[in-house]
């Protein structure tokens, strides 16, 4: 498995899940593995797809379904914060 880190990157939108709406603000890493281009976050949360702004679209919407996740849990905040 190769993996080449491309840069930093710096995610900055407002998700919305059901009637929340959430402030995002996080630092990313962009690189690509087996000719995909992959978005991850420390949260554990991925997007992919065939170049960037594929992958950040696939990314925010994972987001979005990892916090409609964490607003049907209690232990939200234990997954947010590690």
């Amino acid at each position: 498995m190769f993996r080449k880190i491309i840069f930093p990157l710096i995610f900055n939108d407002q998700i919305q899940v059901c009637y929340l709406h959430f402030d995002v603000f996080l630092d990313l890493i962009n690189f690509i593995e087996n000719d995909t281009q992959i978005v991850y976050c420390p949260l554990e949360v991925y997007g992919y797809g065939n170049d960037e702004k594929e992958a950040q679209k696939s990314f925010k919407i994972a987001l979005a379904e990892f916090f409609k996740y964490c607003t049907n849990t209690t232990d939200a905040l234990k997954l947010i914060i590690k």
